[in-house]
């Protein structure tokens, strides 16, 4: 008469497999860039002004869907074109009044636009 031995299922430990995870966890969110940061110089100037003339400085009105430019509408894709043209007849910046609506995203965009021509320098009107 032969007797079965009857085998007792170990219970599987899973901690040494959390901690290689977190480990791997920690290794990728160290050794990963999520973003590229950049820099726009700006300078904040009073409602009232800056410290150079009006002739030397072309003004961007930005709103939440269209961008004045000298009192002009201007489209995003024309832009930069018309912002070189300033600049090449002796405009040397750029004054952005903001409207209350928009987001800073498209702040960012049109900031992005005048910084592709680099002659010229940037402000941005104070809302107050």
């Amino acid at each position: 008469m032969s007797l079965k031995r009857v085998r007792q299922r170990r219970r599987a430990s899973i901690t040494s497999l959390i901690d290689v995870i977190f480990l791997l966890l920690l290794f990728f969110m160290l050794a990963s860039t999520f973003s590229k940061f950049s820099e726009i110089d700006i300078a904040v100037a009073n409602a009232s002004g800056g410290g150079q003339s009006t002739s030397e400085i072309a003004t961007l009105r930005v709103q939440a869907d269209r961008v004045y430019c000298n009192e002009t509408e201007t489209f995003d894709a024309e832009l930069v074109s018309r912002l070189n043209a300033l600049a090449a007849s002796g405009t040397n910046g750029v004054m952005i009044s903001l409207s209350d609506e928009v987001s800073t995203q498209r702040l960012v965009d049109v900031l992005s636009f005048v910084k592709q021509v680099p002659t010229l320098t940037i402000q941005i009107e104070d809302p107050s």
